[in-house]
């Protein structure tokens, strides 16, 4: 019973998350920013998105986000070592996005 709580301290010493931010200054345009990450084959990302556009923009492949003042987070799954985020303007054309991101 013992063995427990030194292996789980183990475990939980093991992980490492990544976290950063970056700046979409140009919104009218599509973007891919490919993350580094330090986990295995399948986890979750956090995303925290803040700024404003002008109309309808997508991140994530398929999430809409419309326009005006944005504040938001969204989670996903995602299985590839590395995290593809990919940014679409759809109808957006001015504006900027402050993406904070977190892959535990």
């Amino acid at each position: 019973m013992k063995t427990l709580p030194i292996s789980l301290f183990i475990l939980l010493a093991s992980c490492q998350s990544t976290k950063g931010e970056f700046l979409l200054s140009d919104v009218s345009r599509d973007t891919v920013i490919v993350i580094k990450t330090n986990s295995g084959d399948n986890t979750n990302v956090i995303l925290r998105i803040t700024g404003q556009v002008d109309d309808t923009c997508i991140v994530g492949h398929w999430i809409k986000i419309p326009g005006g003042k944005i504040d938001t987070t969204v989670h996903h799954d995602f299985y590839n070592k590395d995290y593809h985020f990919k940014y679409e303007s759809y109808k957006a054309s001015n504006g900027s996005l402050k993406v904070e991101y977190h892959i535990p």
